[in-house]
């Protein structure tokens, strides 16, 4: 605490000058200016900086002059002050001393460790000693520690002593994480208690790999559950006829981290040959049974015929097929132009007439007059039977009729009576042979006097060419016969795009997604007959974007170069054959990513890998396998 003192002073000039001595020691430190009235009435001039208070005793007046005022104020003025009596100034000041002598506290103004040491104010006052606790080298690692005092703790610690953190893999699935100890302020290098992933177990319902999904979650990798069994078909006709399903099992593939179905297909029955037996059994498992068999051996039926006055007779299946000999029944005989039996058994009466019984016995018709043209020598003439009445025909002819219009009957009479018999006709009806015109594929027959030429069924008559249904144009492989769409042109292949430059026919839209090669294999060959998947070869035939604009083919042109390969790429070495610097690598007609795709043509180095084709970047490269999902343009 802060001592105060009282000093009692004689006004005289001495006391002035001792007072404005004793400003100048006291200095600023709480200063206060005060005016004291006197009682007498005589003037006294103050010059010095009071701090304190003025008492007057005197009866008289003293006035202050020049002071500042305030608590902080000083007295500058230079002026005297004149008492003309004799009187006492008593005046009380604060000291210079700032603590209370070997008074104690916490230390101030420090940070750290030395914020815990203490401070004593000196004996005299006028200050506190040096902190107890001084701020040493560095930081210890222990926990806390600021031993420097710079306001950081364990300054160039990697952790406190008795400090633990966690360690290892994620809690997740066997894994477990573990701990790790704080050591002279380093991380020490073990980690207690984790426990690490184990090889995946496609069988196995724990997650041993720790990714978050049990093992026998089915994948790419674990493509089923080791054990597990399910049907298969590998002739495509479990369940039709003889033929049954069989079974196939999960195994594992390379250890117990992946999993496929087996290729074997255990217990399938296949199709066989068809046997004509009694029961009807399916034994080529087509969903008929004895389909091409023309009898079931052991049966019989009745042969020949049982039409006018002939009667059936019998005979036996053998092999599955009826023989010719017919045993019993009454066979056909002559027939008799004047009976109205069936005695050649041929479903009509003898007496109808045709080109053997021309007329019936007794009947007249119109004929011909021989000297007259055309039908203008029509007339009348007479049935004449033969003696055995075995066949008839007609006799002279009398009368006759007016001209009329030709009709280009094979009669070869002359209706308009002009003496040209069938002019204008372009056949005879009835004569074919006439309108031949030398195609194999058509049926050429007269009707009317006019050729019809019509194209057998499953053919196409194309520029006088004859093609099978389903032929290909040579010189467009998009395009084929239809014979039910069109015979006389071709009809072009549905998704079907022509390359000119090359001659073959794409597929304008390939597989929706990726397959693996076995499937993009069926994919195509189950388009249509014919679709396939490219060669290596084919497959660059497409890829644009040289600089002179044309495609690549089999012998690379120079302006595309390849990289990493020793010899020309069509002899399908390692390494890949690069297209051309551009990503335009494909016609515009072609739909699609410009992606990569499968080519039919095996690696030399590997039969499991083939070469494929990358449309994006240009090139092709033998290191595909046929176990990866890629997309396919199929090729005819």
């Amino acid at each position: 605490m802060l001592k105060r003192k009282t000093i009692h002073k004689i006004i005289t000039l001495p006391f002035i000058l001792f007072a404005f001595g004793c400003n100048a020691i006291l200095g600023t430190d709480d200063i206060s200016i005060k005016s004291s009235t006197d009682s007498a009435a005589d003037t006294d001039t103050d010059t010095d900086a009071d701090t304190g208070t003025d008492t007057d005793t005197d009866k008289d007046t003293d006035t202050d002059t020049n002071d500042s005022g305030g608590s902080s104020s000083v007295d500058t003025d230079s002026n005297t002050d004149t008492d003309s009596g004799t009187n006492i100034d008593t005046y009380t000041d604060m000291d210079t001393a700032v603590c209370e002598p070997f008074q104690s506290r916490k230390c101030k103004n420090v940070l750290g460790n030395c914020a815990k040491g203490n401070e004593t104010c000196l004996e005299d006052g006028s200050g506190w000693s040096n902190c107890s606790i001084l701020p040493e080298t560095s930081d210890s690692c222990e926990l806390d520690d600021d031993a420097n005092c710079n306001g950081m703790m364990n300054e160039g610690c990697s952790c406190t002593a008795e400090s633990v953190r966690s360690c290892g893999p994620a809690d997740e699935g066997i894994c477990k994480s573990g701990t790790q100890s704080c050591i002279g302020g380093t991380w020490s290098s073990d980690c207690i208690g984790q426990v690490l992933p184990e090889e995946r177990d496609c069988a196995s319902e724990i997650d041993n790999d720790c990714d978050g999904v049990p093992d026998n979650n089915t994948d790419s990798d674990c493509n089923c559950i080791p054990g597990a069994k399910r049907s298969c078909d590998p002739y495509g006709k479990g369940g039709i006829g003889i033929c049954t399903l069989g079974e196939q099992r999960c195994v594992y593939v390379n250890g117990t981290s992946t999993s496929d179905w087996s290729s074997s297909c255990i217990g399938a029955v296949e199709p066989k040959a068809e046997v004509c037996d009694e029961n009807l059994t399916d034994e080529d498992c087509d969903g008929i049974g004895n389909e091409g068999c023309n009898c079931v051996i052991g049966t019989e039926q009745d042969c020949g015929t049982n039409v006018g006055v002939c009667e059936y007779g019998s005979r036996s299946c053998e092999d599955g097929l009826w023989p010719t000999a017919c045993e019993g029944g009454i066979e056909p005989g002559t027939r008799d132009c004047n009976s109205s039996k069936d005695n050649d058994c041929d479903n009509f009466a003898d007496n109808i007439t045709d080109d053997v019984c021309q007329c019936e016995n007794s009947k007249t018709r119109s004929c011909l007059v021989p000297g007259e043209q055309g039908i203008c020598q029509s007339g009348t003439q007479s049935c004449i039977m033969a003696n055995d009445n075995s066949n008839s025909h007609w006799g002279t002819c009398q009368s006759i009729n007016p001209a009329g219009t030709e009709l280009c009957n094979n009669d070869d009479l002359d209706e308009d009576c002009d003496g040209l018999v069938n002019e204008g006709c372009e056949c005879i009806n009835g004569n074919d042979a006439q309108c031949d015109d030398g195609i194999s594929c058509t049926t050429d027959t007269c009707s009317n006097g006019q050729c019809n030429n019509i194209v057998a069924n499953s053919k196409c008559l194309i520029g006088n060419i004859c093609y099978d249904n389903n032929d290909d144009n040579s010189n467009n492989t998009c395009q084929y016969c239809n014979a039910a769409n069109n015979q006389k042109g071709w009809t072009t292949r549905d998704n079907g795009w022509y390359d000119s430059t090359n001659g073959y026919c794409w597929q304008v839209t390939p597989n929706a997604q990726p397959l693996t090669y076995a499937e993009a294999d069926s994919y195509c060959t189950g388009l249509a007959e014919g679709w396939r998947i490219p060669t290596v070869h084919e497959a660059i035939t497409i890829m644009r974007g040289c600089q002179d604009g044309s495609p690549v083919s089999k012998s690379l042109p120079s302006l595309c170069t390849v990289t990493n390969c020793s010899v020309d790429y069509c002899n399908r070495v390692s390494g890949c054959a690069m297209g051309c610097p551009t990503d335009e690598y494909w016609p515009s007609q072609l739909e699609g990513e410009a992606g990569q795709y499968w080519t039919s043509t095996y690696s030399d180095s590997e039969q499991s890998l083939l070469w494929g084709a990358s449309y994006s970047m240009g090139f092709v490269i033998n290191t595909f396998r046929a176990t990866t999902p890629t997309m396919v343009r199929c090729v005819h």
